[in-house]
């Protein structure tokens, strides 16, 4: 009998200047790919807007959704914000807010993904009118998170700060949610490694 491995999806969001943060959230889960998930019979994976091939006759936020699918396909939404918004779309005030309206969506609808949403400190005087623009929108966001009380957000000072947060967390939240007694819905190995088949390691 093939041995079942859990796919646990993880979309992650954010506007351009957390890059750090987001380069740290894939080394997370490299990481624990390693070593944590194996002995629960799960393996993460993460999406984001990076990965999205070009397209062409509709407006580039549009042609990522499409490629993205359904946020219900996803079992966690990690959002990062700390000095940027983002720039507008069509349909919302950024790429990254359109993202976060299309989760919050599918989470009120199904119940999935989770949402995790973490708020860098931002810089202090800054002068140039965008920058506080900027500043301005990530703040309301934030009124807005807490006063519709979408639910629980943390707080980081430095990109090290976030990546041991973020590391300890996803480790609780797996081992809570997707211990081998909750394995539902697995997926053959021998299917993952078709699925994915330069990863050897699988």
């Amino acid at each position: 009998m093939p041995e079942n491995v859990k796919l646990i999806k993880i979309f992650l969001a954010s506007p351009g200047d957390v890059k750090t943060e987001r380069n740290y959230v894939k080394a997370v889960v490299k990481a624990i790919n390693s070593t944590v998930a194996p002995n629960q019979n799960i393996r993460l994976e993460v999406i984001c807007s990076e990965n999205a091939y070009p397209g062409f006759g509709k407006d580039g936020q549009r042609i990522i959704n499409e490629q993205i699918g359904k946020m219900d396909e996803y079992d966690l939404f990690i959002l990062i914000m700390k000095n940027r918004f983002g720039s507008p779309t069509k349909r919302c005030a950024s790429g990254t807010s359109e993202e976060f309206q299309r989760a919050k969506k599918a989470h009120q609808e199904t119940g999935k993904p989770n949402i995790w949403f973490y708020s860098g400190s931002m810089k202090k005087d800054v002068k140039k009118k965008e920058e506080k623009e900027q500043q301005a929108k990530v703040k309301g966001f934030i009124s807005r998170f807490i006063n519709n009380r979408y639910g629980l957000f943390k707080t980081y000072t430095t990109t090290s700060d976030f990546k041991e947060q973020l590391h300890n967390q996803l480790i609780q939240w797996l081992l809570n949610y997707y211990g081998k007694q909750k394995l539902d819905g697995a997926v053959p190995l021998q299917k993952l490694r078709l699925l994915h088949p330069r990863r050897k390691n699988l």
